[in-house]
């Protein structure tokens, strides 16, 4: 592109002094006529790519605008495409986390209903042993009440 430039500063230089000399009006006609005539000559008017030298650098630059663009249209696409897979893997692995949570709470939820029903049969086997001790402490306390009644019986006679 630089080349291109380059190129066309001498064509700049040129067109730019040729529409002064049309410009300015104390210049002979026949000379401003002749300014115009180089000036279309040269220039094909006011657009320089319409001359048929700098159609090759024209065609060349275009393409190299044609290829830029579509350089840009593919990286664009390319950064759309990952960014849904990087959110596709995001929803992935968020989802793998909640299921391993799950997963750990649920094992915790069976370990303490484990240790809930263990505790319950421990309750339920001390129940069971304290209706036995009160049970039984209601034969000795009626054993004492009769020994102690014989005895008491005894002694008064």
């Amino acid at each position: 592109m630089e080349a291109i430039q380059q190129d066309m500063e001498p064509f700049w230089t040129e067109m730019n002094a040729l529409r002064s000399v049309i410009s300015t009006t104390d210049v002979d006609p026949a000379c401003r006529g002749a300014c115009k005539k180089a000036l279309e000559a040269n220039a094909c008017g006011s657009n320089p790519w319409q001359n048929p030298h700098l159609e090759g650098p024209r065609a060349e630059a275009l393409e190299y605008l044609r290829k830029e663009k579509e350089g840009y249209m593919t990286t664009n696409i390319l950064y759309q495409f990952w960014i849904q897979e990087a959110s596709k893997n995001r929803k992935l692995c968020e989802s793998k986390q909640l299921a391993k949570q799950v997963d750990e709470t649920k094992s915790k939820y069976a370990d303490f209903e484990k240790q809930e029903a263990k505790l319950r049969e421990e309750l339920k086997y001390a129940k069971e042993q304290q209706k036995e001790l009160q049970s039984m402490q209601k034969k000795e306390l009626k054993k004492q009440k009769n020994n102690l009644g014989k005895k008491c019986t005894k002694m008064k006679s």
